[in-house]
């Protein structure tokens, strides 16, 4: 911005076609217009933007657990936010709009773990895990249990007036720990949820397996896995 330094137009301010006066004190300055910025909309650009938005509230619901943020923080590079740390490790593993099966709530993990099902009955989310084995170096004497954390991934809504994707978070319910049986969590979802996981034709949920020392804080957690959500009938 150029300033007017001989006041022949008076005290000037305001706007003439692209040109913009204004006053600061006491002195005239003349400037052009910002132009609104126009995002590209070609599909490259859409992808690149709904990818990015996407990852980012994945990022966020992940943090909003507390067992996962605690493992995530210690990982973060200086002089970046855990956020954008998280944003970083799964921007390119995911779908524009979509979780891949390479996307992760975890950074690197400890132990391997699979699901079998995972099944809405009502407001309860039962997801059924395999046994973990006794190769996993899990001591459950000093692991004695275990949780879940989660982040539902909710996509394609049945409504247009409905975002476009949404994001539910949390962990189930503790229960001990046993190496070599399979073991079923139940997830407890508010009525608000529940009808949010109808709502959407795509749902998927991302598991982490947590254990817990004796005093009930996280220890080790397993690699995420993906499933999908089945309604019961």
């Amino acid at each position: 911005m150029a300033e007017l330094t001989k006041a022949v137009l008076g005290r000037v301010s305001g706007r003439l076609g692209d040109t913009v006066f204004r006053q600061r004190n006491g002195k005239n300055f003349v400037g052009t217009r910002l132009k609104k910025y126009v995002p590209p909309g070609d599909p490259a650009s859409v992808d690149r933007r709904s990818r990015f938005a996407f990852t980012a509230k994945l990022a966020l619901a992940t943090y909003s657990i507390p067992e996962l943020a605690a493992f995530w923080e210690p990982l973060t590079p200086s002089g970046m936010t855990t956020v954008n740390y998280m944003i970083q490790k799964n921007i390119l593993v995911v779908n524009p709009g979509s979780v891949s099966d390479l996307a992760s709530i975890v950074p690197e993990h400890s132990f391997s773990v699979a699901c079998s099902s995972v099944t809405l009955w009502g407001n309860t989310i039962a997801a059924a895990m395999a046994a973990i084995g006794s190769n996993t170096g899990i001591d459950v004497t000093k692991e004695p249990n275990a949780k879940l954390a989660f982040v539902l991934s909710l996509t394609n809504p049945s409504n247009e007036t409905f975002p476009p994707f949404l994001f539910v978070s949390g962990t189930s319910e503790t229960k001990p720990l046993a190496l070599d049986a399979p073991i079923t969590f139940n997830i407890d979802l508010s009525a608000q949820d529940t009808s949010s996981v109808g709502a959407y034709a795509d749902r998927k949920i991302l598991l982490a397996l947590l254990t817990l020392d004796p005093a009930g804080h996280p220890a080790e957690y397993s690699c995420t896995v993906i499933k999908d959500i089945a309604l019961s009938a």
